[in-house]
Parts: C-alpha cells; sequence; structure tokens
C-alpha cells in the first residue's frame, strides 16, 4: 500500500517522541553551568519549552490536515475536468484553416476523440 499524503508529511515534520523521551529535565539541567542548575528558573525553563514544543506540534498537525483536505480537492477537482474533458483550442493552429476548432475529450479509458469543426461562416 502506498504510503499517504498524511503519513509523509508526519513523518517527516512531526517529532518522533515528546520532549521528555528525548532529554529528561536532569540532562537539560546539565546543560547550563555548575552554578546555576540549582536554580529553579531552569525547571520552569525545560517546562515552557515543553509546552511551546507541544503547541508547535499541534500547529503542524492541523497544517497537514489542511494541506491533506486541499489535495484530496485538488485530486477531485483533476478528476472532474477529465471526467468532463474538454479542451478547446481558439487560436487557428498553423496549416489550419480560421474558424476551425478543435476539441479534445478525453473517456474514463483514456482514449482521446478529436472533434473538429469548421466554421463555414468566415
Amino acid at each position: 500500500m502506498p504510503e499517504t499524503e498524511q503519513i509523509i508529511l508526519s513523518n517527516f515534520l512531526l517529532p518522533p517522541a515528546p520532549l521528555p523521551s528525548i532529554i529528561s529535565l536532569e540532562k537539560f539541567t546539565d546543560l547550563f553551568p555548575t552554578s546555576q542548575r540549582s536554580n529553579p528558573q531552569v525547571e520552569h525553563l525545560y517546562r515552557e519549552l515543553q509546552g511551546l514544543r507541544s503547541l508547535y506540534i499541534e500547529d503542524v498537525k492541523r497544517n497537514i490536515s489542511r494541506e491533506v483536505k486541499r489535495g484530496e480537492r485538488q485530486r477531485h477537482q483533476v478528476v472532474k475536468t477529465r471526467r468532463q474533458g474538454a479542451y478547446v483550442e481558439s487560436e487557428p493552429a498553423e496549416g489550419r484553416a480560421k474558424g476551425a476548432q478543435i476539441e479534445v475529450r478525453a473517456s474514463r479509458s483514456r482514449s482521446f476523440e478529436f472533434v473538429i469543426e469548421q466554421n463555414l461562416a468566415t
């Protein structure tokens, strides 16, 4: 089964684990100078980082969901356009009489039907 757009975007953009799984408070505290490790602001900073990270992850999830919906709308539009099939060329191509139109219709079987109409009034 091919990967869907949502799976691909989620795997690429979302972190694999929450912050405590990546770095514990103790390891985070060890990143600070020895004189600052006992400061209560270090734990506060860690909790704030955890909260901000969660907010960003939720934003990314919402954006992925929006992108997937937009992609679905685009696919439906492409299918609708293919079903309707219609491409009408308005400018005469080289070697073709003025007033002639070519309409190309695509069918579900991917065959093409060319309809040439000659406007004799011009």
